[in-house]
């Protein structure tokens, strides 16, 4: 506690981000995740690996490897892939792994490596559109290359008009790249052909193959896109160069975004947030655009000193924050950039002075000094005394309130520091909740400083206050310690007001017993306070905030020892649970010594 600020790094003047470890992980990798396919899912969810991909030995031993983990590393099921080769791994809203080859197939299995189905890019009803003159009547509406057709339209009297057709050009031209997206609808698969083709479904329980325009002239892959949702209509950015393409159902446009730099350069990376509501844009001139996803308002832009490939680029945003972010790799490199006119950049061992650099958008070029400014206002971070280290190859993970960073020996969670624990932990911090705190220590210590502290909470008759600012900030941590201790001061603050509500501190009380046991590394759930009741399923069934992610893992979940939330398993019957027992209790990590009856409560 004393330490307590020791890891925050500052972005501007009112953001702090920290990084910490959630696990070692147990799962004893010897390839570097690089050389891997890699899909972790949302919400602290499990992660699988396909290992050897890129072999091409026919032998059986050689065979590439599935493996699914939890997120501490511990195996839940592996099978040896025997089908075709696989472009891209990804996991539904409901935790079910997409498993993407690139003849068009999409094989779907569950959490134990079970095969639940399979279904095609490249057969099936794909939706073209065909441009029709104005006026042409519903009968002369021109063929496809099969014969058949099939207007939505009832008039057939626009341009547009969608029409049936089956087609065989992913079969003849294979899949290039592939990504699993999340849309009010469902759960979507977009695909990119050796033909520079795409093609994609926004609900892969409900598949409808829609055929996007071509782009004129394209010769050669994108250098990066995305799946974008603009007024409820999935649409595809790409980049080529210095050019934006945007691919709607029926046309393809050149896109300009707002305050873009006309010496920008050419696009490398693009990035869209974890709702889906954000863009940022990295160039090879090291400049980031970060704006709406509609392309109608720039947010904020950085110029960087790196102007290489980035390896991954994500979004790291807070609920309800106006701090916005991306987080961007290189080789054992990370920067954080947002709405400031510095960034956090994390080096590898081999770069210990960089620890953190400043680079200011307005300032001089690569290579200049750092102004006497920045080093009166920041001299720890110049001089290496705080110090974050990649020291491996890294994976990122975007989530609602944060980034996770996997390695092979470590699960780390990169974060905006909240409001409320700023106000408690920042030094020299006189908010109320700060000053409760220090009094609840003092009272320890049969100080008399403690009434001190309490006096001058009660006469700016903030006392309310600051107890509701410890129970909130309890949420936010991670160690059960600085819990604990938040917790003690909201309890004894509680103790000098008259009728305060006890809802919101006992529900805190049974949340964190619930989110700490999930945490353990045997159960591996690393959920946040913030994910949580996202997680539970209480957010109206949007899979893009996770409602359907849950009674598989839920069901899971309270397998397990701990039987605390046992509000959230009341759809779960009692075969389901025997079945769910089983499974875990013949389970490569020898889970089944921890199971426990289904829990019982009101309501089940």
């Amino acid at each position: 506690m004393d330490c307590y600020t020791a890891n925050w790094n500052p972005l501007g003047e009112d953001a702090f981000y920290r990084k910490f470890e959630l696990y070692t992980m147990e799962w004893n990798l010897k390839e570097d995740l690089r050389d891997c396919l890699v899909a972790a899912a949302p919400y602290g969810g499990p992660i699988a690996l396909l290992k050897n991909n890129a072999r091409k030995e026919k032998s059986p031993s050689a065979r590439p490897l599935l493996e699914i983990y939890s997120a501490s590393g511990l195996l839940l099921a592996s099978i040896p892939w025997k089908s075709g080769q696989l472009v891209q791994l990804g996991w539904t809203a409901s935790e079910d792994l997409l498993c993407i080859q690139e003849d068009g197939t999409v094989l779907i299995y569950n959490l134990f490596c079970e095969f639940k189905r399979h279904f095609s890019m490249g057969n099936g009803r794909v939706w073209v559109s065909l441009s029709l003159p104005a006026g042409l009547p519903a009968g002369n509406c021109p063929r496809d290359p099969w014969g058949r057709f099939r207007c939505r339209s009832k008039a057939c009297l626009s341009w547009d008009t969608y029409h049936q057709c089956s087609t065989r050009e992913v079969l003849q031209n294979h899949v290039l790249e592939a990504k699993v997206f999340h849309t009010e609808y469902g759960t979507g698969v977009a695909i990119l052909t050796r033909a520079y083709r795409f093609s994609l479904t926004t609900n892969i329980d409900d598949l409808k193959l829609r055929r996007m325009p071509e782009v004129p002239g394209l010769q050669k892959p994108p250098s990066c896109w995305a799946v974008l949702s603009q007024d409820r209509v999935t649409i595809v950015l790409l980049a080529v160069e210095q050019d934006l393409y945007l691919l709607d159902n029926t046309s393809c446009s050149v896109v300009t975004p707002p305050g873009m730099s006309p010496s920008a350069g050419a696009y490398l990376q693009m990035a869209v947030s974890f709702n889906y509501r954000c863009l940022a844009l990295f160039t090879d001139t090291g400049y980031i655009w970060m704006g709406l996803a509609t392309l109608k308002e720039k947010l904020c832009e950085f110029n960087s000193t790196i102007r290489s490939p980035p390896k991954q680029m994500v979004w790291c945003m807070r609920p309800r924050s106006r701090q916005r972010a991306v987080v961007v790799t290189w080789d054992r490199q990370l920067m954080v950039a947002g709405n400031s006119t510095e960034c956090i950049h994390l080096p590898t061992e081999e770069n210990p002075r960089a620890e953190l650099v400043l680079a200011a958008t307005k300032a001089p070029a690569a290579g200049s000094a750092v102004s006497d400014e920045v080093r009166s206002q920041f001299p720890k971070a110049l001089t290496g005394e705080h110090r974050f280290v990649l020291d491996e190859d890294s994976y990122l993970v975007p989530e609602l309130d944060g980034v996770r960073i996997l390695s092979r020996t470590s699960h780390e969670f990169l974060h905006e520091i909240p409001e409320a624990s700023q106000e408690i932990f920042k030094i020299a911090s006189m908010a109320p909740g700060a000053l409760l705190l220090e009094a609840q220590k003092e009272y320890e210590k049969e100080s008399q400083k403690a009434d001190e502290y309490l006096r001058e909470i009660k006469d700016q008759k903030l006392l309310p206050e600051a107890v509701s600012q410890c129970i909130e900030a309890a949420g936010y941590e991670h160690e059960p310690d600085t819990q604990k201790s938040l917790l003690r001061a909201a309890s004894f603050g509680k103790c000098f007001i008259d009728k305060f509500p006890p809802e919101s501190f006992v529900r805190m009380c049974q949340d964190l017993r619930v989110l700490n046991a999930i945490r353990d590394y045997q159960i591996g759930i690393p959920l946040t306070f913030t994910q949580y009741p996202l997680w539970d399923g209480h957010m109206g069934g949007d899979p893009r905030v996770g409602a359907g992610s849950g009674l598989g893992r839920i069901s899971v979940v309270w397998g397990f020892g701990p039987c605390w939330g046992s509000h959230l398993v009341g759809g779960v019957s009692e075969v389901g649970w025997r079945e769910l027992q089983s499974r875990l209790a013949a389970s490569p990590a020898g889970l089944g010594h921890q199971l426990c009856p289904r829990p019982r409560g009101k309501g089940l």
